[in-house]
Parts: structure tokens; C-alpha cells; sequence
């Protein structure tokens, strides 16, 4: 699974409601979370960006009903929860 510019810093395994799980990495410098069929090796989707610097933890954060949001922590000092099975969608406010 190539598509970081840089290092690997995290990466989660991600369980969605549908009964799918993508894995999530993090890139060292390139300040991208990606999302990736790890059945196939392959990419899901755009990857989430929206930080200065690289992100340095993920995880995986379940909420009842099944839906599961993605926090990433980065260099900037700020943590971001995303939604996944959303395609595209910004941070979660």
C-alpha cells in the first residue's frame, strides 16, 4: 500500500457499520490520513487532510449504532475526528 509522501507514522484498523474494516495511516510529513481496502491493498477514497505537519497517532473511536469516527493527533497541537463512511466530509466540528 503505497501513497504516503513520507514515513508512516500510524496507522488503526478501522470497523465501519457495514461490517467493513479499512485500515487508516497517517503520513509523517505529508499531514494526509489515508484509508485503504486492506483486502486489496488498495486506496478508499480521497485522503483526509487539514493538518500542518505530520500526524502522529490515530484511533479508532466506535460510537453506538455502529458508526465508527477516525481522531487523528498531529505535530499542530489539534486533534481532528473524521468521518469515514462519509467520502469527503471535513472534520467533525
Amino acid at each position: 500500500m503505497v501513497g504516503h509522501a513520507d514515513p508512516v507514522r500510524a496507522l488503526v484498523a478501522l470497523p465501519l457499520a457495514s461490517g467493513r474494516t479499512l485500515l487508516a495511516s497517517a503520513g509523517d510529513y505529508d499531514g494526509t490520513v489515508r484509508l485503504w481496502d486492506p483486502t486489496t491493498g488498495r486506496p478508499v477514497d480521497t485522503p483526509f487532510s487539514g493538518r500542518s505537519g505530520s500526524v502522529n497517532a490515530l484511533t479508532a473511536v466506535p460510537l453506538s449504532g455502529g458508526r465508527t469516527l477516525l481522531a487523528s493527533a498531529g505535530q499542530d497541537g489539534a486533534v481532528l475526528v473524521w468521518a469515514p463512511a462519509a467520502s469527503g466530509t471535513p472534520p467533525v466540528p
